[in-house]
Formats: C-alpha cells, sequence, structure tokens
C-alpha cells in the first residue's frame, strides 16, 4: 500500500524556490569559481614566465667575462671570436709567437687560474671598460721567452658595442 502526502500548494512554492536558489548558486558560484581560478592562472604564469632582458652593462660583463676566460687560460680561438678586427690580428700574432717551451709550462701547470670581473663602467652606451683581476694565470711578458705564472694582476679591457654585441677592442695594465 502506497501512502501520498498531501502536499499544498503553500509548501511547494518555498521547497521549488529553494531548490531553485540553490541550483543557481551552485551553478554560478561554479562558473564564477572557475573563471576566478583560470584568471589566476593565467596571470600567475604570465608574470612568472616573463624574464627580463639583461641589461647592456650585464651583456659587456658577461663578454669580458668569458673573454678573460678564454684568452687568459689560452684558449685564443674561443677568445677571437669576442674580439674586433684589430685584436683578432693581435691575439693571432701572439698564438703565431707560442712555441713548444710555452705549451710544456701550460700542460705542467698545477695552480688552477683564478678569473673575475671586478667593475664594469659605461663609458657611453657603446663603450664599457672592465675591470678583470686574475690570480694564477700564465702570460707571456716578451715574446721569445717562456710563459711566466702571474699573481694578484688587475687588467682592463675596453669594450665597444658592434652589431653582434659587444666586443672587446684591447687590453690595458691597470
Amino acid at each position: 500500500m502506497i501512502f501520498y502526502a498531501k502536499v499544498s500548494k503553500k509548501d511547494e512554492i518555498p521547497n521549488i524556490f529553494l531548490y531553485l536558489c540553490k541550483n543557481f548558486i551552485t551553478f554560478y558560484m561554479n562558473r564564477y569559481l572557475f573563471t576566478t581560478i583560470f584568471a589566476m592562472i593565467c596571470l600567475s604564469g604570465a608574470l612568472f614566465s616573463c624574464e627580463k632582458e639583461p641589461s647592456s652593462e650585464d651583456k659587456a660583463k658577461e663578454t669580458a667575462g668569458l673573454f678573460a676566460k678564454y684568452y687568459y687560460t689560452w684558449r685564443l680561438a674561443d677568445a677571437i671570436s669576442l674580439t674586433d678586427d684589430n685584436m683578432e690580428l693581435r691575439i693571432r700574432f701572439l698564438s703565431s709567437n707560442v712555441h713548444k717551451a710555452d705549451i710544456e709550462v701550460l700542460h705542467g701547470a698545477t695552480e688552477t687560474p683564478e678569473i673575475e670581473v671586478d667593475d664594469i663602467t659605461m663609458e657611453d652606451d657603446s663603450n664599457a671598460i672592465a675591470t678583470v683581476l686574475l690570480d694564477n694565470v700564465y702570460m707571456m711578458d716578451t715574446l721569445g721567452t717562456k710563459v711566466h705564472l702571474y699573481k694578484d694582476v688587475k687588467k682592463k679591457l675596453k669594450l665597444k658595442l658592434k652589431d653582434a654585441g659587444w666586443r672587446v677592442v684591447s687590453i690595458e695594465e691597470n
């Protein structure tokens, strides 16, 4: 036997109203919640993916550091890629005067070279001077003599901004 409860119209209206309100709120809350979460994910992704491009000074410092590393560890072919035409000629001349005795000294080296760009001074938008600190590096002081170990040396590298980026144009004593 089935019993039916008699519901008056007065009781049905609040139930229908509550049902509609509940579904309406649930539908729109989920929709706005989804939209809000999606917007937050997009914004955070955009903020974290925007990497600041290195400044011209940072690029000049990086070039000076790489050049010093290559040049003072006798990787002259790599150093040439970071120079202008005049400096390239000087490095090629230096490399043509490296003898077997120099190579033997370099191969027998036990000290680890330490090379650090201490300071970079921007003269203008296209010229910079980098101060490089060198320790335990082998340098040739006179053509025809063996390379010598130098400790605590300071050099200045002059850099110029060219089409392909920063280039070393000269090396000066400090």
